[in-house]
């Protein structure tokens, strides 16, 4: 054979295998892969995901028999624990170079995976199911814009027919028949059609954004800024000299060492204490749980940091028993004051009756005297006497 004629061979076999390989690359996904053939790895930050159309977030929720994935939309947030999904990044082994990554979607939350089911049907999967569902708990991202908005869609490997949707209807309940109830109102699933033409919808396309819970959040510049500037007046606080109770060594931590309080911030609802120690994290005690002035005093005097609390217990404790014991005294004071008042009462009463005894006797002294007097004259005389 010429030289040509063996470049018109090499090219009619180049021509014959391209077209069986790009067939294969377009069916490869929806063969099922078999157990140990596709590796997934989690991808270290996660997300959420926010439906374009009404805003709903993608969430798994319990119901009474199962798990239901649906578009929240009352009721939540991004920063909320329901609406933390992680990615996982899937690779076919077996398909080689010409294999597409896919990604797994896992809510952490209700311990499951968002899948296809043989209908086309949005469920959640345990993790033990997704091994044998294979490709249909596994999406395709496809990236997509709506005017300056970058949006994703999610088209399913096992179909590439069908994507992940949620259309605007509410659930209404057979037993209740309310629409507007107390309760979140959640997005319903709608069973996904075979057309083209419904994934360019919005029902079908997501924002996306990396999730952060409430306690990693950054409170802002501005709250920064102001605990900084409280924290400056810690130099003022520690050149003053306080009185306050001492503390054993052993009872502190550090190999008997005193942590001290290095910065003391104070605002009208709460102080905020600082230790030198970086291993202690800074505290807040609420102004309100302070009984006076001197409490305070012992807060921003130079006591240990470790048993602020107890100290601050103890020092209660003996203010409550102060009072306690004046409160004692002032009614002893009283009691005596009243008995007092009592026993000079009776003193007096006795008095007076000893008075009125005194004088009755007296009266009848008079009486008896008068009595005497009177019947002397008119004594019977004698006759015989007489004449």
């Amino acid at each position: 054979m010429k030289g040509y004629e063996w470049l018109n061979l090499v090219f009619v076999i180049l021509f014959c295998i391209i077209p069986v390989s790009l067939e294969a690359a377009k069916h490869n996904l929806r063969l099922s892969s078999l157990p140990g053939m596709t590796s997934c790895t989690q991808e270290p930050s996660t997300i959420w995901l926010r439906n374009a159309c009404h805003g709903g977030f993608v969430t798994l929720t319990k119901g009474r028999k199962k798990t239901k994935v649906i578009a929240q939309h009352r009721g939540i947030h991004q920063k909320s624990p329901k609406v933390e999904l992680i990615k996982e990044s899937c690779h076919d082994q077996s398909a080689g170079f010409l294999g597409s990554v896919t990604t797994r979607l896992y809510s952490p939350h209700a311990d499951k995976y968002i899948c296809f089911n043989q209908r086309g049907k949005v469920i959640a999967k345990s993790r033990k199911s997704i091994e044998r569902m294979g490709p249909l708990c596994m999406f395709l991202e496809r990236a997509t814009s709506v005017g300056s908005r970058n949006l994703v869609q999610f088209q399913s490997s096992y179909n590439p027919e069908w994507y992940l949707g949620f259309d605007g209807k509410r659930v209404v309940h057979r037993k209740r028949r309310t629409r507007n109830s107390a309760h979140t109102l959640p997005r319903k699933m709608k069973r996904t059609r075979t057309h083209r033409k419904r994934r360019h919808r919005c029902d079908f396309s997501f924002s996306t954004g990396s999730f952060r819970s409430l306690e990693n959040e950054f409170s802002g510049l501005i709250e920064h800024i102001r605990k900084q500037k409280l924290l400056q007046i810690h130099s003022s606080n520690n050149d003053k000299d306080f009185e306050s109770p001492m503390i054993p060594k052993s009872t502190t931590g550090g190999g008997g060492n005193n942590i001290f309080v290095s910065r003391v911030s104070k605002t009208p609802a709460y102080y905020y204490i600082e230790s030198n120690d970086e291993r202690y994290k800074p505290e807040e005690v609420k102004r309100r749980h302070l009984l006076d002035e001197d409490e305070e005093d012992l807060l921003e005097s130079k006591i240990s940091f470790l048993n602020f609390k107890s100290n601050l217990k103890m020092y209660q404790l003996q203010k409550k028993t102060k009072s306690s014991l004046v409160s004692s005294s002032s009614s002893i004071s009283t009691l005596s004051s009243s008995a007092a008042a009592a026993a000079s009462g009776a003193l007096s009463s006795r008095n007076n009756k000893k008075r009125k005894k005194k004088k009755l006797k007296q009266r009848r002294q008079k009486d008896k005297n008068s009595n005497l007097v009177v019947q002397s004259p008119s004594a019977p005389s004698n006759p015989s006497l007489t004449t």
